[in-house]
């Protein structure tokens, strides 16, 4: 699947996903979301809490062609066939990856632990 056949959140949100990772989040954790409005969304179940991230509006998909859409990507992605420079990509652009400072103090502003940073020194 080439990096222009996937739509924009879906890029944002694979890149958000991508990020959360390298926060040190589990995968386990981390959970996919597509509200009435068309917006999606990540959502980081974590510690007894929920921390959700729109990453992008699909005005033009019901849910049954998001599903579709969405499953076609993750199989792309679980059979490599992303490219690794789509991938890096991917992870640059997004926002989560642009302001990682803000999505940090958003983070810990829902009380939650960032796992990474507690393997860190000088980093709270």
């Amino acid at each position: 699947m080439k990096y222009g056949e996937i739509p924009r959140p879906m890029r944002d949100a694979l890149g958000t996903h991508e990020m959360l990772r390298r926060l040190g989040f589990s995968t386990d954790d981390i959970f996919w979301a597509f509200r009435v409005d068309k917006m999606m969304q990540i959502v980081l179940h974590t510690q007894g809490k929920e921390f959700v991230i729109d990453v992008g509006f699909l005005p033009h998909m019901t849910r049954e062609q998001w599903e579709g859409q969405w499953s076609a990507v993750m199989e792309a992605l679980l059979a490599k066939q992303i490219s690794k420079r789509d991938y890096a990509n991917l992870l640059s652009e997004c926002e989560a990856y642009k302001h990682t400072a803000d999505l940090v103090l958003a983070i810990k502003s829902k009380g939650i632990e960032i796992p990474a940073s507690s393997n860190q020194k000088g980093v709270s």
